[in-house]
């Protein structure tokens, strides 16, 4: 038995061919962002594992989690 699907809806030609448009500049940061260290969120992670005293952490490396290891040694 075979099916077909009949809610599928090819896109116009316009709708291929919109321009894009930049995404708008971040604003600026305010007094309570002042002096804040920028992390990224392997960093982060690696921060709040030191800052919950955490000695022993794994894990399966793929793709994603990779970073996340990379400052691990360093601690």
């Amino acid at each position: 038995m075979s099916h077909t699907l009949s809610h599928h809806r090819p896109r116009s030609a316009e709708a291929s061919h919109r321009p894009l448009t930049p995404p708008a500049p971040a604003p600026p940061l305010g007094p309570a962002h002042q002096g804040l260290e920028k992390l990224t969120g392997a960093q982060a992670v690696v921060r709040s594992l030191e800052e919950l005293s955490v000695e022993v952490v794994f894990g399966i490396p793929g793709g994603a989690i990779l970073p996340v290891y990379d400052p691990l040694p360093q601690q």
